[in-house]
């Protein structure tokens, strides 16, 4: 019995002074991971001037939707959120049918929350689409464009989508 707590008693002496080193240590190295994220400038490069990655989805009226649908054509893809679509871009979608290229919208939410517009493809619940295949790290609104051979000649972020007054002068600099 004698041995039994002798034993126990070097254990619980080592245990605390262990525990306490390691208390020391951690207050004199703090470490928060910082959680990795491609800058900017060079996700943009690894999608322009290289084929549009493809995706196949049913659209908000139930046809199925794919980029390579849209080859021999230009094409605008266009990501949104629910959140206020600035009135520069809902203007330019709201009269888009009569442009000399496609556009299709790709909503992050459900079809309830999607604006749909007239001879415009929409896409309800494209969040999958927006983060895994064209990039989540480039925020909403933005904009692919996309030759007529499925090669991505521009990416327009958030930034420069807001600070332009004309959407379609903008598109057809690049596209034309």
């Amino acid at each position: 019995m004698g041995r039994t707590f002798s034993i126990m008693v070097i254990f619980s002496l080592v245990a605390n002074y262990c525990f306490g080193q390691i208390k020391e240590a951690e207050k004199n190295h703090q470490y928060e991971p910082t959680p990795f994220s491609i800058p900017v400038m060079d996700h943009i490069a690894s999608f322009e001037g290289k084929k549009a990655p493809d995706f196949m989805v049913k659209d908000i009226n139930g046809y199925e939707r794919s980029i390579s649908q849209f080859l021999g054509n230009n094409l605008c893809l266009i990501f949104l959120d629910s959140q206020p679509i600035p009135e520069n871009i809902n203007s330019f979608l709201e009269t888009a049918i009569t442009q000399e290229y496609k556009i299709l919208v790709v909503y992050n939410n459900s079809k309830d929350q999607c604006k749909s517009y007239p001879g415009v493809p929409v896409i309800a619940n494209g969040r999958f689409i927006g983060e895994a295949i064209y990039g989540q790290e480039l925020g909403t609104p933005r904009a692919f464009l996309i030759d007529k051979k499925g090669i991505v000649r521009k990416v327009l972020l958030s930034v420069e989508l807001g600070e332009v007054t004309n959407v379609e002068d903008l598109i057809n600099s690049y596209l034309f």
